[in-house]
């Protein structure tokens, strides 16, 4: 007797979700919402209305919202900005779906020189690696000319800027010849007084690394995370053998990287900022240290002729000191 209404749900489910994908090829992104650091609930909504026109401009297809409300409660992803091996599983096995795109609100200041940054990055829930990742910020005074022309002062207007140039270069193919190797970005250790900058860190290096089509897969940000709590590895800087090795065996990664944010300040009436950090890059097999390299980076440090270069944002001063370091990388690790 029970059977049967059990078959009867099961029945009804199914319709349900046939009903809900109808039109949906299963190319379609899953947008797992955003991390979002403005304090403004709102903005997540006004950004992510932005990035979807932006897609759909580039002809990619995204998930409706009602789908989405649904899958996201069913599974039971709640932490906005990072999605965990268990979430990607389900999602792939149970409604289909392989492309999941997340990310965060890095800043969002409304002021006479409004501040906008954000990071995105596209996540295969097949393979647990980040697919495309990218970052982008500006202030209103990035654009400003001779006298003060172009200067942005509407932070909706700087908005409608940053996220076309963050979607820049989209893509949703994996690149590569079957030779990359595989590594995990352990979140940054933060030694410095902003509470929220070893975790910029950690994304916007993965930013970084994923665009060396020819060198890494980067597992998702998240899914190290989820290995992180179970092992009791703590964002210090320091990985013991048995947790290289439990990388090596549930991760399936060749190389582990590990940082520090030594020094980071921003002064918000000058707009001067410097950041100091530092990188290791360990081979997870042979558990030796490939790489170590440290980066000190200030406002002023890319500067040219009458402030051109200047950066005026203190995510750009960490983001260019980011890819300062990966470019190192990309030239020592082959």
């Amino acid at each position: 007797m029970l059977l049967r209404p059990l078959r009867i749900f099961s029945l009804l489910f199914m319709i349900f979700y046939l009903v809900a994908n109808v039109g949906y090829s299963g190319n379609e992104l899953f947008i797992v919402p955003f991390e979002n650091y403005s304090g403004d609930p709102n903005v997540f909504e006004k950004v992510k209305m932005l990035v979807v026109s932006e897609l759909n401009n580039k002809s990619v297809l995204v998930y409706n919202d009602t789908f989405t409300f649904r899958v996201l409660e069913d599974v039971g992803i709640r932490e906005k900005g990072m999605v965990y091996k268990k979430h990607l599983d389900e999602l792939y096995s149970r409604y289909g779906i392989r492309y999941v795109l997340t990310g965060s609100i890095l800043k969002y200041d409304v002021g006479k020189n409004p501040k906008f940054s954000l990071h995105l990055r596209l996540i295969d829930a097949f393979n647990k690696t980040v697919l495309w990742a990218n970052y982008a910020g500006n202030t209103g005074e990035d654009n400003e000319g001779f006298f003060g022309l172009k200067k942005i002062r509407d932070i909706d207007t700087l908005v409608g800027k940053v996220v076309p140039k963050v979607l820049s270069d989209f893509s949703m193919e994996r690149a590569g010849d079957g030779k990359r190797k595989r590594i995990a970005v352990v979140i940054f250790e933060n030694l410095a007084e902003s509470p929220l900058i070893g975790k910029e860190a950690s994304y916007m290096i993965l930013s970084s690394l994923s665009k060396l089509k020819k060198e890494f897969d980067v597992v998702e940000i998240g899914v190290v995370r989820e290995l992180m709590v179970k092992l009791w590895l703590l964002p210090n800087g320091a990985i013991d053998y048995e947790q290289i090795s439990a990388f090596r065996d549930k991760l399936g990664v060749d190389y582990i990287l590990i940082g520090s944010v030594e020094d980071f300040k921003e002064d918000i009436y000058s707009d001067f900022s410097y950041v100091l950090l530092s990188v290791r890059v360990i081979d997870s097999v042979k558990k030796k240290i490939l790489f170590v390299g440290d980066r000190y980076l200030n406002s002023y440090s890319k500067e040219g002729v009458l402030e051109f270069g200047r950066l005026r944002s203190s995510d750009l001063v960490l983001y260019n000191a980011i890819k300062d370091l990966v470019g190192e990388i990309e030239r020592r690790i082959k």
